[in-house]
């Protein structure tokens, strides 16, 4: 958890754009397996959301690093959309 006083003093630019990957870890089964259930927006103005399984670390990663790769892509579609300054 952050203090509220942390980030008190930051701003942020009206060009930025914001994702958030939500990671849910557990431990099933016996004997216990890792796994998780990923859910992420590229964008949170924007309603697309998307949901994924994993299992093991290895696969988890995987996803994680995927959605890494498409908030940027998506990150590159805006920015070349956008008027120069």
């Amino acid at each position: 958890m952050t203090p509220a006083f942390h980030d008190a003093g930051m701003t942020t630019p009206a060009a930025d754009r914001t994702g958030v990957l939500i990671v849910r870890a557990r431990s099933v089964g016996e004997p216990p397996q890792l796994a998780a259930r990923l859910t992420g927006r590229l964008d949170v103005t924007r309603r697309e959301t998307t949901r994924v399984t994993a299992a093991g670390v290895d696969e988890i990663c995987a996803a994680v690093r995927s959605w890494l790769e498409a908030f940027e892509q998506d990150d590159r579609r805006s920015a070349a959309r956008r008027p120069s300054d």
